[in-house]
């Protein structure tokens, strides 16, 4: 193989490389000499017939791939929206703060996900979203069929977390900002679950927690329960059961401080038997009283929240002329009605003084 010398018109002179070789493979380390003996030159091509590719010596034992196969050199890179093409001879793999870098070193670019990751619309899975510490999103979390869980950290959202079975946290927070935790069955925390200025709502199902559900206004439970297995229900403001009970199955209803205790609406009425006092707690007046000594009297409260015989009814006598001696005699409850016999002692004086009783209603 031999190389041509041209002159340069300034002095010195260049190589011309010499003719390329044509071959049924691709050139490797150990080709630097050619079949004739003769060096292969820096610049000299080599062609792979069968591939179509294109390889250019280099020197020292290295070929380089200028052209693949019958492609031709790549010129461009198309994602899944818009073409990219060459600038000097590169073409950049970009990543996007807090969702992937790209770092290229050698002849490899790495994607990692950071540690923080930011989902710029719905982020889906068909299983399970796990996380060690926090898992932020800027609108909603959704899961159709499968759980949220956060196994160590928070789950946090500034509008709605919403789940199709059920939210878990085994041992950090479910956290909505500004929104609502919704799921269609069960929310289950380990430890608790916080509401500081909205609602906790179960739509059809149960707010579980295996020590304390605390709401900064309110503990809702629309069709469903609000159940604390082994802790306690707390709200900061108040407990309301709009159209059921609030049921205490094996505990008591304890009043902590001394000024608190049972309130209940209190009805009055006053004037002559029978007198109506529709209310679960009371006190009725009855006048133009006259009972003699060893004589009965029978007074009558009308009273909605009285449902039959066995209601117990609660109440204290006061009202009497000096000198008489009155007691209740018998009590006789029916469905709406509450019958009081009132007896003066024998040998007493006749009593003609206006007699009060206060109530309270047990059903």
């Amino acid at each position: 193989m031999s190389t041509t010398v041209y002159q340069l018109g300034g002095g010195g002179s260049v190589g011309v490389a010499g003719p390329t070789i044509i071959s049924p493979r691709d050139p490797v380390a150990t080709d630097v000499v050619s079949p004739n003996g003769g060096a292969y030159l820096v610049g000299q091509l080599w062609k792979n017939f069968t591939s179509g590719s294109v390889f250019e010596f280099l020197g020292s034992a290295t070929w380089a791939e200028v052209s693949q196969g019958t492609g031709g050199p790549i010129t461009s890179l198309t994602g899944t929206t818009g073409t990219a093409s060459p600038s000097g001879g590169n073409i950049q793999i970009a990543g996007t703060a807090n969702q992937i870098t790209t770092t290229g070193a050698a002849s490899a670019i790495t994607l990692t996900l950071p540690a923080a990751i930011t989902a710029p619309g719905s982020l889906t899975t068909t299983t399970t979203l796990s996380s060690g510490t926090t898992i932020t999103a800027g609108t909603g979390i959704t899961s159709t069929t499968g759980n949220i869980a956060a196994s160590a950290g928070a789950v946090s959202a500034s509008t709605t977390v919403t789940g199709g079975t059920g939210v878990i946290a085994t041992t950090g927070n479910i956290t909505a900002t500004a929104g609502a935790v919704v799921a269609g069955t069960t929310v289950t925390a380990g430890t608790g679950i916080t509401s500081t200025t909205g609602n906790i709502v179960a739509t059809a199902g149960a707010v579980s927690a295996g020590t304390t559900v605390t709401g900064g206004t309110g503990v809702v439970a629309t069709t469903g329960n609000v159940s604390a297995t082994a802790g306690a229900v707390n709200a900061g403001t108040s407990m309301t059961a709009t159209l059921g009970n609030i049921t205490a199955t094996a505990g008591n209803f304890v009043a902590v401080l001394a000024g608190s205790g049972l309130v209940l609406p209190v009805g009055t009425a006053s004037g002559a038997t029978p007198q109506i006092v529709n209310a679960r707690a009371g006190s009725v007046t009855f006048t133009g009283v006259s009972i003699a000594a060893a004589a009965d009297l029978t007074l009558v409260l009308t009273n909605s929240t009285i449902t039959g015989s066995g209601t117990r009814v609660m109440l204290s006598m006061k009202g009497a002329t000096t000198g008489s001696a009155l007691s209740i005699k018998s009590v006789t409850a029916s469905a709406g009605s509450y019958s009081i016999v009132v007896t003066n002692g024998t040998g007493a004086t006749t009593t003609t003084a206006d007699i009060t009783f206060d109530f309270i209603v047990l059903n």
